[in-house]
């Protein structure tokens, strides 16, 4: 898988990271070593990866623009629907 360590976060990410009170650790950690990469519209790709938490397992997404350099995650959002999102792929 891409390493997308290296991407910049936008000011709207770290609004939802804050919001949804989702942790920037946790998401350096999916930038590094993420499930599943799926392209998107628009030079973007959705990062996923399923994360266990608090006893519970989620799926974290995040969207990066990779038509920056170096790319820019645009958002992010952590959610118990895998089946939802994991039919994608």
């Amino acid at each position: 898988m891409p390493d997308y360590s290296h991407a910049v976060i936008s000011g709207h990410c770290l609004d939802q990271l804050a919001e949804r009170k989702l942790s920037i650790d946790e998401l350096a950690l999916v930038l590094k070593n993420c499930d599943a990469v799926l392209a998107s519209e628009r030079e973007r790709v959705i990062l996923h990866k399923i994360v266990l938490s608090d006893g519970k397992t989620y799926l974290w997404r995040v969207v990066i623009d990779i038509s920056c350099d170096p790319p820019k995650v645009v958002t992010v959002y952590r959610t118990s629907k895998l089946k939802k999102y994991l039919k994608e792929h």
